[in-house]
Parts: structure tokens; C-alpha cells; sequence
């Protein structure tokens, strides 16, 4: 493919200058495309920054990517935008660089005129970070407002990720409308466990409480679910018109099934079923003119694909939460202590694994395939994400849950056990040990290239590590809204009775001590404090002939004419 100007743009947008308001604008335009960016923080005029170009320009026809490492740190403009250093395998954020004393930057031209590339070099010409893109220098604010910030090509995208801020205004609105909720639930409770004559319902609660549950799904679940599948289905967004009439669907289902006074839980399968019954065609049916080359039988195997590891997922692990409070019931506490670490974690890792490979074959592998038409729309951005994160928010949701019921049921403190086996295993897996020892143990079982092909890291696996910093809190607030709507409701401060807030010692510590444990596991893997699983010579070698649009593809290879093909790397 051309190296034209817009691919330069598509795969990075570097902006030179001294961090001012319209380099901010023109970065928060840029992040708000989905774009990569870059920042060096110089002064007005600045002699540490020259530029170079041939006669012709074909000097510079190329492409080149060494972004900063991590030890370079991040500048103050940068971290304004959320920026972090970059981690062995992973860089959340713009990269941002603030020239010292020492520093070079030389900005080269491209074939076309434009700047097309940086380098940064130290007192003694080594070279520190150098990197190809659209090179802006000292933008003013109409360059900031009007320039075209766009990424054209989807798969030159930036992963998503979640902002801190919002991440933490989500948790503070679930928790309030938690409290309501449950505080709801418990009077309604309280009033059919009294007789009519002293003002209860008599053992009847009132019909309108499923209209809790399916206020509950429309405001967390069927958001996501109805933009998922409408992206995955249809190529589109969904518009504020498909989300009512989706919450509107799983609103009358879920009032619909009053009578058979179901739980929450099934009820939310309920909510999702009627949801995805009625947007979808309605969806499908709306967009036939916005995509006229779009193919219904890809865009529905990959909408089942997609019910499979969110809905799919949901159910499956519900059903491990039932199986440890079987075992638990039945006296079983050994089995159940080693049964639900290493059950969720073998059905996490199976659903990002799924991810992966459904993935490719619905979707990856018909872009490159000229006889196929691609699905249509871009389905990095919404649906496989949400298959990633589904996968270890519903993992720790279970953990979580089946611990504390587990407890609330039968005291004692056999969870310590289960809680330090299940840190154990995330903070292997995060750090990329555990994928080691398999592939290891492949080695001895099958040869090199089959064991890396099974258990090698890929894009899916780091992208499943990074989402888990974002994921694993929201598991907490049903916990926490339930002991402080049970404590509005009883008005009781005690630690053991039927009416303590958190039931029991025991439970008390279960939340106390797993939300702690997630801090640091959180903290010991975004800063590395523990030893991090390198890359070998085999992942090299299992990316060599790799496609770097592919997610799965965890090395991004540079590609040179004038090396010849035999060589593995091509560098």
C-alpha cells in the first residue's frame, strides 16, 4: 500500500510544540478519533528542534516506529490527557515527550512536502525515540480546530480503553442507585413478612417489583448489550431511537414474567432476549441504505458470536457461582476451594481464547480474503472489546459473589484460602508466568512453533490484562449497596446478628479484603513491581509472517525492500 499522506496521518499523529491551548485541543480531537498520539513538549523557537530534508524528498520515503520507552517517563502535558509510561508490553494513553537540555529532535520531510518523521537523539547522536506519522510543528488554533484528525483505515485504531474519571463517576452512580434499589427490595420484603393487619401485604410483594429489575437492566446492561450487538449486526450504532425502543422491549418482558417471580438474574437474560429480538431487525432494517454491500449471514454469525461470550458467558459463569455453593452445601470445602479459582480462571482464559478465534474467522480473516465481502463497520471499537471485558468482569463477578453468599450462609474463614489461590493465579496470568510454564510443558509435549501457536501471548491475551484494571471494580458495588441499604433499612451497628449490615464478621472481611487484594494486584501489574515474563526468540518468530492489522498480532514488524526475505525479521 501507498505510503500517502493519510496513512502517515491514520497511524500516528505527532504534534511538536509547547503544550499550549492548541496543542490540547488538537490532541483531545485527535483521541476523541481513536487515532495514536504523540507530543514533544519544546519552547517557542527552540534550536534543540531542526529539520531535514533531500532534493527531492525520496530520502525519506519510509516508515519507522521506536516510540519512547518506558524509562523515558511521560511529560506533564501528556499526563494531562491520562497519559502513562509504557509498560513492558503495553502503553495506555499519548506518548509524551518533554525535550531536555541534551536532546535533538530532527523533523524530516516526506515525498509529498509534509512532515513525515522524528528523531530524537541524545548529546552523543544516539538515537532515543524515532517515529513516523503526520508531523505537526507549533499548531496555532486554526490548525487545531480545522485540521483533518480522522483515522480512515479502522484497523489503524487504538485499542480503547477507560478514562479514571469516568471509570469512577460509573462506580459512584451504580453504588447510589444500588442502595435505592435494594433499599427498595428490603421494605417490600419487610411488608410481606407482615399480616395485613399490621400494615403488611401479607406474604405478597407488590406486582411492580420486577419494574426495580428492569429499571436496573436499562440502566446498566442493555446499554452496552443494545450497542454491542447493533454494531456487530448492522455495521452501525445504534441511535437514541433503537436504544428506547430496546429498553422499552426488555422493560415489557421483564413486567411480563411478574407472575413466576423470578431472580435477578434470570431475569436479566429475560431483559436481553427481548431486547435483541426487536432492535435487531428494526436496526438491520433502518441501515440497508447506509451499507448497500453488507452480507446478512457474516453479520449474524458474528452476532451469535457475540451472545455467545457476553449472554453466553453470563450463564456459564452463574452456573460455576451455583456448582461452589452446591459443594459448599454438601461439606465439600476442599473441593470448593480449589474448584473456584480454577474454575473461572480456566473459563476466563477459554473466553478470551474464544475471542481470539472467532475473531479471525468471522471477521479478520474475510478482510483479507478479496472473494469475501469485509463485515462492515468497525468491530474493534464496541463488540470485541466487550467480549473481553465480559469474560473477566463476569469472572470476578463470580468469585465475588460466590464467596460472600458462601459466606453469609456458613461463617467461618475458609475463603482466606480460596482468595489467596485466586490472587495468585491473576497476578501469574497478568505477568505472563503462567502462559510460560504452558508453554513449557508444550515444549515437552508437542514441538516449539505448536506450543507458541497454542499458548503464545497475542493483542487479545494484553488487551484482557490491561481491561482487567478497569473491570474488576464493579463487581463491589452490589455488595457494598446491599450492606448500606441493609443498614439504612435496619438501622442496626453491629458486626453478627440477622440485621448486620454485612451479615457477619466473616462476610465483612470477604469485601474488605478482595477489594484490597485487587488494589494491589492492580498496582503490582501496572508498575511492575514483580519480574514480568519477556519476550522470546519463538514469539518473534510466531509473528514474523504476521499481519500487523490482525489484533491477535502482538509485534508490530517493520517491513524494509532492501532486506531480503529469508531473513526471519525483516528489520
Amino acid at each position: 500500500m501507498a505510503l500517502d499522506d493519510q496513512r502517515f496521518k491514520d497511524h500516528c499523529l505527532i504534534i511538536v510544540g509547547n503544550g499550549g491551548k492548541a496543542d490540547e485541543v488538537l490532541a483531545k480531537r485527535r483521541l476523541a478519533a481513536g487515532g495514536r498520539l504523540a507530543h514533544f513538549l519544546t519552547r517557542p523557537d527552540d534550536p534543540r528542534v531542526t529539520f531535514s530534508a533531500s532534493a527531492d524528498g525520496l530520502e525519506y520515503d519510509f516508515f519507522t516506529w521506536q516510540p519512547p520507552k518506558g524509562t523515558m517517563g511521560i511529560s506533564s502535558f501528556a499526563r494531562k490527557l491520562q497519559g502513562k509510561p509504557r509498560t513492558f508490553w503495553t502503553k495506555t494513553g499519548p506518548d509524551g515527550i518533554e525535550l531536555s537540555e541534551n536532546h535533538h529532535l530532527t523533523i524530516r520531510y516526506g515525498i509529498t512536502g509534509n512532515p513525515r518523521h522524528v528523531t530524537l537523539t541524545d548529546e552523543t547522536g544516539n538515537i532515543l525515540v524515532e517515529m513516523s506519522g503526520h508531523v505537526v510543528v507549533d499548531a496555532d488554533m486554526l490548525i487545531a480546530e480545522t485540521l483533518q484528525v480522522d483515522v480512515h483505515n479502522t484497523e489503524l485504531n487504538a485499542f480503547g480503553t477507560f478514562s479514571k474519571r469516568f471509570v469512577v463517576l460509573a462506580l459512584l452512580f451504580q453504588v447510589l442507585w444500588q442502595i435505592a434499589k435494594i433499599s427498595l427490595s428490603i421494605n417490600f420484603e419487610l411488608r410481606a413478612a407482615q399480616t395485613e393487619a399490621d400494615g403488611g401485604s401479607d406474604g405478597q410483594v407488590p406486582w411492580f417489583r420486577n419494574l426495580l429489575a428492569a429499571l436496573n437492566w436499562c440502566l446498566t446492561g442493555n446499554i452496552i448489550c443494545c450497542e454491542m450487538t447493533s454494531l456487530a449486526f448492522a455495521g452501525t450504532r445504534a441511535s437514541i431511537n433503537i436504544h428506547a425502543v430496546g429498553n422499552l422491549a426488555a422493560t415489557v418482558a421483564i413486567m411480563a414474567v411478574s407472575p413466576l417471580q423470578l431472580s435477578e438474574f434470570v431475569l436479566c437474560v429475560v431483559g436481553v432476549t427481548a431486547m435483541i429480538s426487536v432492535t435487531l431487525p428494526v436496526h438491520y432494517y433502518n441501515t440497508i441504505g447506509v451499507h448497500e454491500n453488507r452480507r446478512f449471514l457474516p453479520h449474524l454469525l458474528w452476532t451469535i458470536a457475540q451472545l455467545s461470550g457476553t449472554v453466553g458467558c453470563f450463564v456459564l459463569f452463574g452456573l460455576i457461582a451455583q456448582s461452589y455453593a452446591t459443594l459448599l452445601a454438601a461439606g465439600q470445602s476442599v473441593a470448593a476451594t480449589l474448584f473456584l479459582p480454577f474454575g473461572t480462571a480456566f473459563a476466563e482464559t477459554g473466553m478470551v481464547v474464544f475471542t481470539r478465534l472467532m475473531y479471525n474467522r468471522l471477521v479478520h480473516s474475510n478482510k483479507l480474503d478479496p472473494e469475501t465481502a469485509p463485515l462492515v463497520g468497525d468491530q474493534l471499537f464496541i463488540p470485541a472489546p466487550c467480549l473481553i471485558m465480559s469474560a473477566h468482569a463476569f469472572a470476578e463477578g463470580c468469585r465475588l459473589t460466590a464467596t460472600f453468599s458462601g459466606v453469609i450462609s456458613g461463617g467461618g474463614w475458609g475463603w482466606i484460602s480460596t482468595s489467596l489461590l485466586s490472587v495468585a493465579l491473576n497476578l501469574s496470568a497478568r505477568l505472563g508466568w503462567t502462559r510460560f510454564m504452558l508453554l513449557q510443558l508444550g515444549k515437552k509435549i508437542c514441538n516449539g512453533p505448536k506450543a507458541m501457536a497454542l499458548f503464545g501471548p497475542t493483542g487479545w491475551s494484553k488487551y484482557h490484562d490491561e481491561l482487567k484494571i478497569y473491570a474488576g471494580y464493579f463487581r463491589f458495588v452490589s455488595v457494598i449497596a446491599l450492606c448500606v441499604a441493609r443498614l439504612i433499612s435496619y438501622g442496626v451497628f453491629e458486626v453478627e446478628g440477622s440485621k448486620a449490615p454485612a451479615f457477619n464478621l466473616s462476610a465483612l472481611m470477604v469485601i474488605i479484603c478482595l477489594l484490597a487484594a485487587e488494589f494491589v494486584e492492580d498496582q503490582v501489574v501496572t508498575n511492575e513491581l514483580l519480574p514480568v515474563n519477556p519476550a522470546g526468540p519463538g514469539l518473534l518468530k510466531m509473528n514474523a509472517n504476521g499481519d500487523n492489522a490482525d489484533p491477535a498480532q502482538l509485534i508490530t514488524l517493520e517491513h524494509l525492500h532492501n532486506v531480503q526475505q529469508g531473513d526471519p525479521w525483516r528489520m
